[in-house]
């Protein structure tokens, strides 16, 4: 199963909304980068071959279903609606983090993918 598909049974979307599978698809994206931003690799080896950990693949996921949730609220820390108050974490919340350091590089690897 592709990490697009276990999001997608996540957040409940249906196969039929092209256009929020789109916004899905960016949103895994945008994690990965975030990732390969706090973990300064590229995730590519030197002959251009992607190396991105599997254990990632989990972390990804849920940076993915996180960042989805939060569309339309981004720059906001948290809001009011009646009588529920909804607080967000920042880009990437402690608990991710605390999975990412051990992947972490003291050195940032600097290879792109070769396409």
């Amino acid at each position: 199963m592709t990490s697009l598909e276990r999001c997608k049974i996540l957040l409940g979307l249906s196969d039929d909304n092209a256009k929020k599978l789109a916004i899905l698809e960016v949103c895994l994206e945008k994690a990965r980068e975030d990732i390969a931003d706090f973990c300064r690799d590229t995730f590519y080896d030197e002959a251009g071959c992607d190396v991105f950990p599997r254990a990632l693949k989990n972390v990804q996921e849920d940076l993915a279903v996180i960042k989805y949730r939060k569309r339309g609220a981004e720059g906001e820390t948290a809001y009011t609606l009646s009588d529920e108050n909804v607080s967000f974490d920042d880009p990437l919340p402690d608990n991710v983090k605390q999975r990412l350091y051990p992947y972490r590089r003291l050195f940032p690897r600097t290879n792109e993918p070769k396409e």
